[in-house]
């Protein structure tokens, strides 16, 4: 359901290399999470959907689809990495650029410096992990049903 982004890093010669997801990979993946996203959020919102719910579920998408990277890193490289490099980090912010340009015409570069903001706001929580949970339960409907 989730991508693993692409990292490049010297490993010792045990260890598994880390999967590598090319850009048009990862671009069709967000795109695909984001609008099933929004197409709940519509539902929730009784058919409503304003750019401020736009920004709210594309800062929670690359939210979820980083910690979720994050801890396949941890996990393929026996602790060694313990977050994502800036250059796979803002290549994932690139690609959601791309992805919102396509999905809203009204999408401008305000909007997306939002979603970092918010983004920001969401992984500067002292337990983000629980607050992305508690937002996808609450999207979904589902209670216990977490995602990372």
């Amino acid at each position: 359901r989730h991508i693993r982004v692409s990292v490049r890093h010297n490993l010792n010669k045990n260890q598994s290399k880390i999967k590598i997801m090319s850009e048009q990979a990862i671009r069709n993946s967000l795109e695909q999470e984001l609008r099933r996203n929004l197409a709940a959020r519509y539902d929730r919102n009784n058919e409503n959907l304003d750019m401020d719910d736009i920004v709210k579920e594309a800062a929670f998408t690359m939210a979820v689809n980083i910690l979720i990277s994050e801890k396949q890193l941890k996990e393929q490289t026996n602790g060694q990495i313990q977050f994502m490099p800036s250059e796979s980090l803002n290549m994932m912010f690139n690609c959601l650029n791309q992805v919102m340009n396509k999905i809203s015409g009204d999408f401008h570069t305000y909007h997306f410096q939002q979603i970092k903001n918010k983004y920001e706001e969401i992984m500067s929580d002292s337990n983000a992990k629980n607050r992305v949970n508690s937002h996808y339960n609450e999207l979904y409907g589902s209670n216990g049903g977490n995602v990372i």
